[in-house]
């Protein structure tokens, strides 16, 4: 997405969602930001987060998020999807 990333994950016991979501977005923002041929804050501050509790609701927000590019009339290459 142009504008923002879905992602899907399991975290490991003992590991925090936030000291994930802090390592992928500094991650990211750098090799953007290198890619980008710029510096500076990338990422807003908060997230959105929701809790999986059961193989149905895996199943709809994995379709979801497949669906999100096609419902944002992307093409093929204006967005990476890895499942």
């Amino acid at each position: 997405m142009p504008n923002h990333v879905h992602l899907l994950i399991k975290p490991r016991v003992g590991v925090e969602l936030s000291k994930i979501l802090q390592s992928v977005k500094s991650f990211s923002a750098k090799k953007i930001n290198q890619n980008e041929g710029r510096t500076g804050k990338l990422w807003q501050v908060e997230s959105y987060d929701r809790i999986v509790r059961n193989d149905r609701e895996l199943e709809r927000y994995e379709r979801y998020i497949e669906e999100n590019p096609v419902k944002a009339k992307l093409r093929e290459g204006e967005f990476f999807f890895r499942k």
